[in-house]
């Protein structure tokens, strides 16, 4: 998970840097038991979430990317 992390110039701020690093990791925690349960018969390997400023990418990283798809 790529995360951009502002210098904090005040105490106050590095106290919503932390959150917002918890709540990136329970996104990524959810995603991945989600995505487990639902592909574990597929050949699913993990997950990797890109967020730029333009978009936000999920790479569902598996061992049979067919059945996946859904071919």
């Amino acid at each position: 998970m790529l995360i951009q992390i502002q210098k904090a110039e005040h105490s106050q701020q590095s106290g919503r840097c932390s959150i917002v690093f918890v709540a990136d990791g329970v996104f990524f925690a959810e995603l991945n038991e989600v995505l487990t349960r639902e592909l574990a018969a597929d050949g699913y390997s993990g997950v990797e979430v890109r967020v730029t400023p333009m978009r936000t990418e999920i790479i569902i990283r598996a061992t049979r990317t067919q059945n996946v798809l859904g071919f």
